[in-house]
């Protein structure tokens, strides 16, 4: 298994150390809530900088001077709320590039970076927090259309200070469609602990490539911690691959890593962990998945990945997989097969994977064999999707109630339109022939249709 380390070197800064007093235990509690209750819905306004001429210093959104200039020139005091900045270049910047960026309040949240042209010789982060207690950076977002970045791409970068206890990356995005990455590594979220008794935890953040480079390798979620005893997870992370990107010649995808030396106690890399593959690649390395998810042709005849993978962890379990046809082609027969993994395969988890499963489009069900020695997975069985019948199912309830009311148009419905011509001495027979009668009938009730699951109606009629 590759160590990844840090390729470039990126600006962490350096917050003073603060105390812990007797209320420890209850900020703890408190930083833990507001990370699970923050919502990317939640309203905030910031502040749009777009980069159109050439800028020698970095770029923050939520600076006050011309261009988002950073360092602002009134210091980072004078930075603006972090949170619902918005950063769009157009042209080349010399140092790092912030959606937003806080050493003085408790997170960077909802913050984006797009980049359609031009070169970032720094790092691009779409929010980046740093605080001593509690640092949170969630739901912010990076975009490549088109450019270079020389270093690091991050959707969000938490990190506390030694005197602090917890940092969270959580519920970041980065979308790579153009460009390159050129030099360095991409992380959906980055969470760092510095603290001596804290915690890191990068989770459910997602990294997309549709086009462009990267060189250097991916991470759906990076938790770090140095606490002693410290801990770091990395779970919930997705990384989705489509259209026809470009992979440099080590890099390696990792659904999450965690790393805690020295001192440190690493914890969960795997658990949730995704990884979508919409389109073959080549890289050096896929580890830390849970889920791996294939989907492709089904006259496809590459390999999905060609590269080593690591599949399933000794202490979280082991991975999962599927292969999917795209609709709209002839499905898959017993007996077809697919490569989707050509290089060594490593089996960590605690059992052997010797099947798949998939669909093609959603009408098909396939049950696959996996061969761990070939990457190759087989078609065993093929069958109709039962979750289809979900949909004339509601169909069928509609066509029930019309039912219902035809019965009372036929039965009770005739029956009292023909003896209001009675009652009403509107019949042939009392010489008039014509006139105007009135009648009502009225009909309801509970039926359940058995249609291999059940539909429960509860209907009411009336005919007047």
């Amino acid at each position: 298994m590759k160590r990844p380390v840090m390729r470039c070197a990126c600006r962490f800064i350096a917050i003073a150390r603060v105390g812990f007093g007797p209320g420890m235990v209850l900020r703890l509690v408190l930083g833990l809530l507001l990370c699970s209750v923050f919502s990317p819905a939640a309203a905030m306004a910031g502040q749009t900088v777009i980069v159109d001429t050439t800028v020698t210093s970095g770029v923050a959104g939520n600076s006050p001077d011309t261009n988002g200039a950073y360092p602002p020139s009134g210091g980072y005091g004078a930075l603006l709320a972090p949170d619902g900045n918005t950063v769009i270049i157009k042209n080349s910047v010399t140092g790092d590039v912030f959606g937003g960026y806080t050493e003085s309040s408790n997170g960077a949240n909802s913050n984006s970076v797009t980049l359609n042209n031009g070169t970032v010789r720094g790092s691009v982060f779409g929010g980046t927090a740093s605080n001593a207690d509690f640092a949170t950076a969630n739901s912010n977002i990076v975009t490549i259309n088109g450019g270079i970045v020389s270093g690091n791409v991050y959707g969000g970068h938490a990190e506390n200070s030694p005197a602090g206890f917890a940092a969270a990356a959580v519920g970041n995005s980065v979308f790579i469609n153009g460009g390159e990455v050129s030099q360095c590594d991409v992380h959906g979220g980055l969470a760092r602990n510095y603290g001596a008794a804290g915690f890191a935890t990068a989770s459910s953040n997602s990294v997309f490539i549709n086009g462009g480079k990267v060189s250097g390798d991916v991470y759906g979620g990076w938790a770090w911690s140095r606490g002693t005893p410290g801990s770091a997870t990395a779970t919930n992370n997705t990384v989705t691959i489509s259209g026809n990107p470009a992979f440099g010649a080590g890099a390696i995808l990792f659904g999450g890593y965690t790393d805690a030396s020295p001192g440190g106690v690493a914890g969960d890399a795997f658990t949730g962990n995704t990884l979508n593959l919409n389109t073959p690649i080549t890289i050096a390395g896929v580890q830390n998945f849970q889920f791996l998810n294939f989907t492709f042709p089904a006259s496809q005849a590459a390999a999905m990945i060609t590269g080593n993978v690591a599949l399933g962890d000794a202490t979280y379990g082991n991975s999962v997989i599927t292969a999917t046809t795209l609709g709209g082609t002839a499905p898959l027969r017993p007996g077809d097969s697919v490569t989707l993994i050509n290089g060594a395969i490593a089996n960590n988890g605690p059992d052997p994977i010797t099947s798949a499963t998939g669909m093609h489009g959603v009408v098909l069900n396939y049950l696959r064999a996996f061969d761990q020695a070939t990457g190759v997975a087989t078609v065993n069985s093929v069958q109709s999707n039962p979750q289809l019948k979900s949909l004339s199912e509601g169909f069928l309830s509609g066509v029930a109630l019309v039912n219902q009311g035809a019965d009372l148009i036929a039965g009770k419905g005739v029956m009292e339109a023909a003896l209001s011509t009675k009652t009403q001495g509107l019949s042939a027979g009392n010489g008039a022939g014509f006139g105007i009668g009135t009648f009502a009938a009225i009909s309801g009730g509970y039926s359940r249709y058995n249609t291999g699951s059940h539909v429960d109606m509860s209907g009411l009629s009336l005919l007047a």
